[in-house]
């Protein structure tokens, strides 16, 4: 297979073969609706996330739409049900309203895994997951920067849930220049607007933006993320609204 491979709107077979090439480099040539295809292929259980990821989908500005996974009793689901290795990448990618459910780590992008993710839009996502759920990906780390947030409703009856991650547990990771507006989160404990659970998190000079926020909790719940002793103040923030 070539070192990158194009694909258009009109070959969604090859996205959903993209689990048979996980290491290779990908790039949207055109906006990609999934409806269709979850409907003719899976339309009770949706999407099936793709495992193992440790290459590159370069967005490539274009927006991925009709996203739908339904796997409550699924560990891993989003996307990708998980990243190989520390240098997957998801970059320059617009998801229009994707409708997640899924169990322990479940994304939107990434239910697992370490990996590097910038330049990403979700718009009015809604998400139900079980414990360590979140957005961008429900546990892990990496570098996750220049990421905006539209209208998200994150919810779940379990710990560890984030709109950006539901836990960091990987040394060394970056998480800057977020910003997440008119966002719903519910959640059992370690439940942040940001991340849920810290592992070890480098402090950067980006800003944070979180506008509109809903933050429903048991305890241990902070506007960033839910650990008491985190609560704000450590993320070198700019500006909360």
């Amino acid at each position: 297979m070539a070192a990158r491979d194009e694909f258009t709107a009109d070959e969604l077979d090859e996205l959903f073969e993209l689990r048979n090439t996980p290491a290779a480099h990908y790039i949207l040539m055109n906006d990609i609706d999934l409806t269709e295809f979850i409907q003719d292929e899976n339309p009770t259980m949706g999407w099936t996330p793709i495992p193992d990821f440790s290459g590159e989908l370069d967005g490539n500005g274009m927006t991925l739409s009709g996203l739908f996974i339904n796997r409550s009793s699924q560990s891993g689901v989003g996307l990708f049900s998980s990243l190989s290795g520390s240098t997957a990448t998801v970059h320059d990618l617009i998801i229009d309203a994707p409708r997640i459910t899924g169990g322990n780590y479940t994304a939107v992008i990434a239910g697992q895994g370490t990996g590097i993710f910038y330049n990403i839009t979700v718009n009015e996502p809604v998400m139900t997951g079980a414990s360590y759920s979140g957005i961008v990906t429900g546990d892990g780390g990496g570098n996750i920067h220049d990421a905006t947030i539209t209208s998200p409703r994150v919810s779940s009856a379990s710990n560890r849930i984030g709109i950006i991650t539901g836990e960091v547990s990987k040394e060394n990771t970056e998480i800057y220049n977020i910003t997440i507006t008119n966002a719903q989160v519910a959640g059992g404990t370690y439940v942040g607007g940001i991340v849920g659970g810290m592992g070890n998190v480098t402090e950067t000079s980006g800003s944070f933006y979180v506008t509109s926020r809903t933050i429903s909790k048991n305890h241990y719940c902070g506007t960033i993320q839910s650990a008491s002793s985190y609560a704000g103040a450590s993320w070198a923030m700019s500006a909360i609204t």
